[in-house]
């Protein structure tokens, strides 16, 4: 992962789309890990992904990609009445928004 920083690092501005991704994707794997674990464990996965899409979410709010990677997450916790208004979130025209695709 060290490396994947400093390749983004390298590169501040012009890498914002890619490391979107690679945040939500790391984020949704935190959070398959987190529907297969009990416990701890599973707290810890959840906990590793909001802190990932807190992160893409910093990069570029008007961007759907996170906003969709959390209700996924939400969902993972079986929290359906959050989850639905994270996927409407995602799907209003935001001020200078642009299309995504989803991971």
């Amino acid at each position: 992962m060290a490396q994947v920083e400093k390749h983004f690092n390298d590169q501040e501005d012009r890498a914002i789309p890619q490391r979107l991704q690679l945040l939500c994707a790391a984020a949704a794997f935190a959070t398959a890990r987190g529907r297969r674990e009990r416990g701890g464990a599973r707290n810890e996965a959840f906990a590793a992904a909001q802190g990932l899409l807190g992160q893409a979410r910093a990069l570029d709010h008007s961007d759907a990609t996170p906003y969709l990677a959390a209700a996924q997450l939400a969902l993972a916790k079986v929290r359906t009445r959050w989850a639905s208004g994270r996927g409407l979130r995602s799907g209003r025209t935001m001020p200078g928004a642009r299309w995504t695709a989803a991971p």
